[in-house]
């Protein structure tokens, strides 16, 4: 038989092809296009959502620091947390409310404002920041066990000094000297040597009646 088709049957046999396959064709072309059209869009969109968000979270942070807190800036900071939930501009303006908030004395109202915007968190790299400033306020409570239970978490290593300390500094509210102390010095050795907040932790040692060695 020979395998060498005419001009012909080619177009014929073409023909046949594209009437079985054709719409399978036409489809998966069409999908194609829209996977890379939706992209497009999506990744626009996501752009747009970013700038937005930078450029409302810089109107309320300019009227956090100017006007201190007030109901204005409390509510324009939720308003930001609601239409831009898990931006990392949502996160920091939480934290500037929570921050005004505990400079007002108002620890319970911070607490619940740091729980919102740790639930709210898509970025894990941010997680180790909001923790500490929910132990702060914890500590700050008298909710010991709450703000240990918090800190004791794996953290990369820019952040284990902090913990250490915050850790220190609420066992030391307990009256547990010994162990305040043992962290105290753990957070030293981890602490960058010379640094102001290593002063500040042998300063904490002093006032415990210890030394860093």
């Amino acid at each position: 038989m020979n395998e060498i088709l005419s001009d012909d049957e080619q177009l014929e046999a073409l023909k046949k092809w594209w009437k079985e396959n054709g719409n399978s064709l036409i489809f998966g072309l069409a999908v194609a296009i829209a996977v890379v059209v939706g992209y497009r869009s999506w990744t626009s969109y996501q752009q747009r959502q970013a700038e937005a968000a930078s450029a409302e979270y810089e109107v309320v942070a300019k009227q956090l620091k100017e006007n201190g807190l007030t109901e204005g800036t409390s509510r324009r900071t939720e308003e930001l947390m609601e239409t831009y939930p898990g931006s990392i501009q949502t996160v920091f303006a939480g934290l500037n409310l929570a921050k005004a908030q505990v400079e007002e004395g108002k620890l319970t109202e911070a607490e619940a404002q740091i729980e919102a915007v740790l639930k709210s968190l898509d970025d894990d790299a941010l997680k180790p920041l909001v923790i500490l400033r929910l132990a702060q306020v914890e500590l700050g409570l008298n909710k010991y066990d709450e703000a240990l239970k918090n800190l004791n978490i794996t953290v990369p290593e820019a952040y284990r000094a902090l913990f250490s300390e915050l850790k220190a500094d609420v066992y030391s509210a307990k009256g547990d000297t010994a162990k305040a102390v043992e962290l105290y010095r753990d957070a030293l050795k981890q602490s960058e040597e010379g640094s102001r907040n290593n002063q500040i932790i042998e300063l904490k040692l002093n006032a415990l009646g210890e030394t860093a060695s």
